[in-house]
């Protein structure tokens, strides 16, 4: 039970990061996310 909810912990921690990260270089790439809104 402990190890599952570490496990559970650590993927919202990744997956928090990974939005946060993703934010970043849609602010910082303006021409990116143009280009994945094409695409989209």
């Amino acid at each position: 039970m402990n190890e599952s909810n570490m496990t559970i912990s650590e993927h919202f921690k990744l997956t928090r990061m990974t939005i946060s990260t993703s934010w970043i270089l849609l602010k910082k790439l303006p021409t990116l996310n143009q280009l994945n809104s094409q695409y989209n």
